[in-house]
């Protein structure tokens, strides 16, 4: 069997929680990355995972994020994830090399698909692709992927069903620091 290309999640235990002063902060210190945490925000980690929910989030009895006080209370998420790509195939682009491509795409204005929008962004001084998905013309999901050198930094809305969301993945957004 041939693999197409090995990609593997950095592990929610490599992320510290950090109370500070200046307000609580999600950092990895071996990937350089650093999210400041709204205040009030709650911080979760799952697997490959690492999620900040907004105060109105509530969770079912195995510990997972409710869908009604997503749809029904606005509840907001962010997750973050770090994936780290190795190539196995010279003629099979990886997920970094994709996002690249993408980007480059994006700036020649080469995509245009329906009910997506592709932007390209600076997240902590490094060009990022922004994608938003799109349901009879509103947001309902946004992602950020930044690639750097065989690591790409992830960071994504989930859904969307309440406009202060996408206000507040883009403060979010603004406190992230990548070294």
């Amino acid at each position: 069997m041939k693999t197409v290309y090995s990609r593997e999640f950095v592990d929610s235990t490599e992320y510290e929680v950090i109370e500070t002063p200046e307000g609580k902060f999600v950092e990895n210190e071996n990937e350089g990355l650093t999210i400041k945490v709204p205040e009030r925000w709650i911080v979760k980690k799952y697997g490959g995972e690492v999620d900040l929910l907004s105060p109105e989030t509530e969770f079912d009895q195995y510990g997972g994020v409710s869908f009604k006080s997503v749809k029904e209370k606005g509840a907001c998420g962010f997750a973050i994830q770090i994936i780290k790509s190795k190539k196995v195939d010279p003629e099979i682009m990886t997920d970094v090399e994709e996002i690249k491509d993408l980007i480059t795409k994006v700036q020649e204005n080469l995509i245009n698909e329906e009910n997506k929008k592709y932007e390209v962004i600076m997240v902590s001084g490094k060009l990022g692709l922004k994608k938003i998905i799109l349901k009879e013309n509103k947001e309902v999901s946004i992602s950020v992927e930044v690639p750097i050198d065989n690591t790409l930094y992830s960071f994504n809305s989930g859904l969307i069903f309440s406009e202060k969301c996408i206000q507040e993945f883009d403060k979010i957004l603004e406190t992230v620091l990548i070294k």
